[in-house]
């Protein structure tokens, strides 16, 4: 008797997009809440799960920390943290089983929080090999989720500028890009965090740069990006030619204009792309947007000020004398003086109160920097510049300085007055100011402790002027 083996149709399971998937509970191995992502590596160290070694922080960057919110329309807008997590997931799910990626995350997780020496190069180094490599497990998986994902149908030809069409596939490869950002983007933020990288913007366009490097051979898609930014930037300067002629005094041109756009667009777009939109479209609205948040639809801030000369101050001064006097201050020759003068004076304040390392300057720099800004208060600021007014010899060439120069007065202020037996304003002078409160007055208890004082009929004596007097007490409220 012959047996005959049935055949057995086994249906292949439905495919879901990305953009339609719905997880549930059990899918969730990336979560989010304000400020990280949370991949659950702690339990491959033999730790408890939840624990502080999960969260990989993205709050150095404010648009990756996004949260879902209703817009002015009412709709719910999704923030970038869960499209982040989603695609996450719905790689983990479908593509990559064996959860390779949550693997290289810890390895580079314990690299970055563990090892004071991880340098950003290393990093680098780390994420090519182990995320971008074009032969790796990681970079065939992400080929294979946007290849099944992608949909997106273009028809535009352009015969004139070809560099201004995009094909079905320059937009599978930016979607292919994105995918990369948003792997790379927990790991990177964290850095930023652990390791207080002072400009964000310039560390997150380092490593995207890797990314565009990546696909060089087959497309330059960076200047793909610029070539359109630059053409609708011109076509807008065409008709709008007196607007756009103004922008050289903000120290901007249609070049500069479209070099910020495409790191705007690298930095705050690609990795919000979505399969179900078209991103074409998305990249041409940013450019348009960018054009009248920077330039056609915004006001003018450098209107003409009608002068009187016959409203005058206390010491009449009309607003013309001040104006001339600005003037004057402006004067080449003495600009060269004032210079010459601080380079001279920072050098004798550094003999008599330095040396000061690199390692301590740096240190201040990184923790009175946010977001790449140098973080400077205008009180802190003057009384630092107080004590050193006399060695200067007048209150302009004090300006002169540099950023590392404020440091190194700072650093000398502080010393200064730990010589002296202060306490508290030492650290006053050398601490990042979060929040000021502006008090012109001091309570009548308080201020008849300081007219007790020994010390303030000394000072009334040494300045007679109850101008100086005022600002002296504002200072102590």
């Amino acid at each position: 008797m012959k047996l005959v083996n049935p055949i057995i149709k086994v249906a292949k399971p439905e495919f879901i997009p990305v953009d339609c998937w719905i997880p549930k509970q059990e899918d969730l191995v990336f979560k989010h809440v304000k400020g990280a992502i949370i991949a659950p590596i702690s339990q491959l160290y033999g730790m408890e799960p939840g624990s502080a070694f999960d969260y990989f922080f993205v709050s150095p960057k404010r648009s990756y920390d996004s949260g879902t919110k209703r817009n002015r329309k009412g709709e719910m807008k999704t923030g970038f943290r869960e499209h982040n997590t989603t695609y996450l997931n719905y790689f983990e799910k479908f593509y990559d089983k064996e959860k390779e990626l949550l693997l290289i995350y810890s390895r580079i997780k314990y690299l970055i929080d563990c090892e004071p020496d991880y340098s950003f190069n290393a990093l680098l180094t780390d994420i090519y090999k182990y995320i971008l490599y074009p032969y790796g497990g990681i970079h065939y998986k992400v080929k294979k989720m946007n290849r099944d994902n992608y949909n997106l149908e273009l028809r535009y030809k352009n015969n004139i500028n070809p560099c201004l069409e995009y094909t079905e596939d320059h937009a599978s490869i930016l979607m292919e890009m994105s995918l990369f950002m948003n792997i790379m983007i927990p790991i990177l933020t964290h850095f930023i965090y652990v390791k207080k990288e002072n400009n964000v913007r310039d560390t997150l366009l380092a490593a995207y740069d890797v990314i565009f490097d990546m696909y060089m051979p087959v497309v330059d898609m960076y200047e793909k990006l610029y070539e359109t930014a630059i053409t609708n930037i011109n076509k807008n300067n065409n008709n709008n030619a007196i607007l756009w002629d103004m922008q050289n005094i903000r120290g901007e041109n249609n070049t500069i204009h479209a070099i910020d756009t495409v790191e705007g667009i690298l930095i705050n777009i690609m990795p919000k792309y979505m399969y179900n939109q078209n991103i074409i479209c998305f990249n041409y609205n940013t450019i348009q947007h960018n054009i009248k948040y920077k330039v056609t639809d915004i006001s003018y801030e450098y209107s003409f000020i009608s002068l009187s000369s016959s409203i005058r101050d206390e010491d009449n001064n009309s607003e013309f004398d001040k104006f001339e006097s600005h003037l004057t201050k402006q004067d080449e020759a003495l600009y060269i003086q004032n210079k010459a003068n601080c380079e001279q004076t920072m050098a004798k304040i550094e003999q008599l109160y330095g040396p000061f390392s690199d390692e301590e300057i740096n240190f201040y720099i990184r923790e009175l920097t946010i977001d790449g800004k140098p973080v400077i208060n205008s009180f802190q600021k003057n009384l630092i510049f107080y004590l050193f007014y006399k060695y200067f010899g007048d209150p302009m060439s004090i300006n002169a300085i540099n950023k590392t120069d404020y440091i190194k007065l700072m650093i000398a202020a502080k010393r200064i007055l730990l010589a002296n037996n202060l306490v508290m304003l030492p650290y006053i002078l050398s601490a990042k100011i979060n929040r000021l409160v502006v008090r012109k007055n001091i309570n009548k208890k308080e201020l008849q402790k300081l007219e007790g004082s020994p010390y303030y009929p000394a000072i009334k004596d040494k300045y007679r002027n109850d101008k100086i007097e005022k600002t002296i007490l504002s200072i102590i409220a």
